[in-house]
């Protein structure tokens, strides 16, 4: 149903931008400013793209928990037959890279956001058994942090995702969606 709704919104968008004056020479690779101002402008086409935004998150959503699911159920199999194979890393949620993993912990400090009520002032990332651990300043709860790739984790509830684009610079990317996101900069390492 999401992959629908977000191919419906894509059609939808493509359909009513032929009927504009500047397609035919869009299509050549020509920009005219009629067309700059539709896209910086346009409220039926900001719709479109803020749609389009809140679909792809549901399918990232959608994907993990699908991915979570069919990690679970690849694990319980290996239990039930007891195989001592190896576990390949792709049907994991946990980052075997203890340096990475270990350059992630500590207290991060809001840095950037068009949100400021969404997110805590201060925030503290822990790593127990080899999982990173997110534990907002104020709140009395914590999330664990699953792999997803090179540096790129989400929580047990499917969403936000966290991107540890710069561990070594000590900064953090989290998202719960299209426009709901902020940057934590590392003040302390524990």
């Amino acid at each position: 149903m999401a992959n629908n709704k977000i191919r419906n919104t894509v059609y939808k968008n493509v359909d009513a931008q032929s009927d504009l004056s500047w397609f035919e020479e869009s299509l050549k690779g020509g920009m005219s400013d009629e067309q700059i101002n539709f896209y910086l402008n346009d409220p039926t086409y900001k719709k479109l793209v803020g749609n389009y935004m809140n679909y792809r998150i549901n399918i990232f959503k959608l994907s993990n928990q699908y991915r979570v699911k069919a990690i679970d159920l690849y694990l319980k199999i290996q239990e039930v037959i007891g195989s001592s194979d190896d576990i390949p890393d792709s049907v994991s949620y946990t980052n075997n890279d203890t340096t990475f993993l270990n350059n992630c912990v500590g207290t991060y400090k809001l840095k950037e956001t068009v949100n400021t009520e969404m997110w805590e002032e201060t925030v503290h990332i822990t790593l127990k058994d080899g999982q990173l651990e997110f534990e907002p300043s104020e709140s009395n709860f914590k999330m664990n942090l699953l792999y997803y790739d090179k540096n790129t984790f989400f929580t047990d509830g499917y969403y936000p995702f966290f991107v540890f684009d710069r561990p070594n610079k000590g900064q953090f990317h989290i998202s719960r969606s299209t426009n709901i996101s902020a940057i934590y900069e590392k003040i302390d390492s524990k």
